[in-house]
């Protein structure tokens, strides 16, 4: 019979959200990790929103810092209450921290977090400097691609942090399990949930629609088009390259409908692709993401397990050596 892995999600988005984005997160993110359980583990969870909520008394197996806009480069009351808060649990309950996750636990190691000159968004390529079981790479690629999408990027100054991936923005996993005396704690700059199941990517859709469109607009004045340019296929770049000379004269425009098409590509079904690109173009760079990051949590969760596991272990009694002319000395409880 399968057992419940209890997991705390602890969600630090500002109170000024909605409710739909309380209920999109919790569908996104328990959708990623059922998809990422191992087999013999079913998932019970307790969402927390952490700038309202407290953390409830129960056991839990694992937390996860979810994914928020709340900033760890400016101080605020809400950042402290969200660092305060996380600094409870972070020594004895293994922590999975996930974009704004990470950046917490590298400001509670001492270190911070930085502006990056370019927004990063879309697949990117992570090389690993340890293995991850179920991590792959396409033969098109140097190295495995994951769902990024921040403007920041963390510090690790002093080392406390072991950098387990890098991208050429730095820092994208990163384990501080030393650092918090053997209780593993893990983050990642990118998002998993995006791509880990049918509901992440949905949101991921959205998330890269809404930030194309503040983009084209100017919204983000200091923000260039090219991170979206990047994440295109060689494909679909050339051919939105026969629309415009220059994709940045793009910015301020009114977009075409084939423009917007081809800079929405990445997330046509594979029917959609091979009218777009004439030829049959399979969703290998999906399938890529969602294998990658499914093994990246499960990754976490199966060293949560193991904690579990071992803590379970040490709490049963040993039984009483009983030898040979001592029975009777035994006191045992009635």
């Amino acid at each position: 019979m399968a057992e419940i892995f209890h997991i705390g999600i602890l969600d630090y988005t500002p109170l000024e959200y909605t409710r739909y984005r309380e209920q999109l997160a919790i569908d996104v993110l328990t959708s990623a990790l059922k998809e990422s359980m191992p087999e013999d583990m079913l998932l019970g969870y307790t969402y927390v929103r952490g700038l309202r909520d407290e953390i409830p008394d129960k056991d839990f197996d694992m937390f996860l810092i979810a994914g928020s806009p709340l900033s760890t480069v400016n101080y605020s009351r809400n950042l402290d209450r969200a660092l305060n808060h996380i600094r409870e649990i972070i020594s004895d309950v293994p922590v999975f921290g996930i974009c704004f996750g990470l950046h917490a636990i590298a400001n509670i190691t001492g270190n911070g977090s930085v502006m990056i000159k370019e927004f990063e968004i879309g697949p990117k390529e992570v090389a690993l400097y340890s293995d991850i079981k179920g991590v792959v790479k396409d033969k098109r690629r140097d190295y495995p691609v994951f769902p990024v999408n921040h403007f920041y990027k963390i510090t690790n100054g002093n080392g406390a942090l072991k950098v387990v991936g890098v991208s050429n923005e730095g820092i994208q996993i990163a384990d501080a399990t030393e650092f918090f005396d053997g209780n593993p704690v893990m983050g990642v700059q990118f998002h998993p949930e995006f791509a880990a199941s049918w509901k992440g990517w949905y949101a991921f859709k959205k998330i890269f629609e809404k930030t194309l469109d503040m983009v084209i607009s100017g919204e983000y004045s200091e923000a260039t088009i090219g991170p979206i340019i990047d994440a295109l296929d060689k494909t679909v770049r050339k051919r939105l390259l026969e629309t415009v000379y220059d994709p940045e004269s793009l910015v301020g425009r009114k977009l075409s409908e084939e423009q917007k098409t081809l800079l929405m590509s990445l997330f046509h079904n594979i029917d959609f692709r091979q009218k777009l690109l004439g030829k049959r173009e399979s969703e290998r760079t999906y399938d890529e993401l969602k294998g990658n990051s499914r093994a990246v949590i499960g990754h976490f969760i199966r060293r949560a397990v193991k904690v579990r596991n071992a803590r379970k272990q040490k709490a049963i009694p040993k039984k009483p050596v009983v030898r040979p002319g001592t029975q009777m000395k035994l006191k045992l409880p009635v």
